[in-house]
């Protein structure tokens, strides 16, 4: 009998802890989560603002009509490789900001360690395949960024977009993507689980110990006197040692 209160009791309480537990986990996953992608749509969003500042964008119209390239091109060219290279982003293009079924492209940055091939001055692609987000900072001449979406094989990704302006009229938007948003978010969820884990079997072993030395000796002591004075025997003498 005393070992069933002991043993209900030590359960009540690692359920309770448990949950307790878990609560706090969940929502640390969730307040982590959240920082970790509007962190990367930041970055992303900077990264785009710093590469709208290599083009030029006094000829930028000029050269997307007549496909030719020039120094300019040549030198935004180099220095979007070399911002796709640096940080590693998933997708780095410039467009024309005159975009109907189809964007155009004006550049595609390149990183020879992770890219094999890239799309040239005037290639056309779907605007199926861009965010809504590009049309409003078309429209609207502010940076922007999207949530995290889906890309298939390509993994969770955030995008920042960033205008190009020649005056107050935008020429182009520049477009740059991170892959991968969530693989740190993951990790911090397997790390927070084997705590949870590791911390509710630890305390479940402590409890369950400390619950049969307070409560379930006393008891067993209480139980024992009990059956001796149902027998008769009134010189009982319980000794528990206890500082409350």
């Amino acid at each position: 009998m005393s070992k069933s209160i002991a043993r209900k009791l030590s359960f009540a309480i690692i359920i309770a802890v448990m949950f307790c537990t878990l609560s706090i986990g969940i929502i640390s996953f969730i307040f982590f989560r959240n920082a970790s992608i509007d962190s990367n749509a930041q970055r992303a969003q900077n990264i785009a603002q710093s590469a709208a500042a290599l083009v030029n964008s006094s000829d930028f119209t000029q050269v997307i009509d007549t496909l030719e390239k020039n120094d300019s091109w040549y030198y935004a060219k180099q220095a979007l490789d070399k911002v796709k290279t640096d940080t590693d982003v998933a997708f780095l293009y410039v467009l024309d900001a005159r975009i109907t079924d189809n964007a155009t492209y004006y550049i595609e940055g390149f990183n020879p360690a992770t890219d094999f091939e890239e799309f040239d001055l005037g290639t056309k692609e779907s605007v199926d395949a861009y965010d809504e987000n590009l049309f409003k900072t078309i429209s609207s001449g502010q940076a922007r960024v999207t949530g995290i979406y889906d890309a298939g094989g390509y993994g969770n990704m955030v995008t920042g977009y960033a205008p190009i302006k020649n005056g107050n009229k935008v020429v182009g938007v520049v477009g740059i993507s991170l892959n991968d948003v969530m693989q740190e978010v993951y990790m911090f969820a397997l790390r927070l689980f084997l705590i949870v884990v590791i911390f509710c079997i630890l305390f479940g072993i402590v409890s369950v110990r400390l619950v049969n030395n307070y409560l379930g000796k006393p008891i067993v002591e209480l139980t024992k006197a009990a059956d001796l004075l149902a027998e008769g025997n009134v010189n009982i003498n319980i000794s528990i040692q206890r500082d409350d």
